[in-house]
């Protein structure tokens, strides 16, 4: 269960990123299984794609100021200020353990 600053962190990162929610290895399992994949598996990739998330949260150090100020004189979306913050957020909660990058493996039955 997420403390109300995880939540609010995880929020600003969904959202940004326009992702209603994320599912865990379970149901991402039971939905393959459902749909008539067998023989399937998870691989945590989160070590393998950790270079590429503090990358985007080092970019948004720079940008987030910036695009909070073209946001301001109405020369950027609140969209585009909202993926911006969420660069920072998807590296904050992933170094939390509150989400992670998964591969999934299965065979079609």
């Amino acid at each position: 269960k997420l403390n109300e600053r995880e939540e609010k962190n995880m929020k600003i990162w969904l959202e940004g990123w326009a992702i209603p929610n994320l599912w865990g290895v379970d149901q991402h399992l039971t939905a393959m299984k459902k749909v008539g994949f067998s023989a399937s598996s998870h691989e945590d990739y989160s070590e393998k794609t950790e270079r590429s998330s503090k990358y985007l949260y080092n970019s948004s150090l720079r940008g987030v100021p910036v695009y909070w100020v073209l946001n301001k004189i109405k020369i950027i979306s609140d969209h585009r200020l909202k993926n911006a913050l969420s660069c920072r957020f998807q590296w904050l909660t992933l170094k939390k353990g509150l989400w992670g990058h998964g591969l999934y493996l299965a065979e079609k039955s």
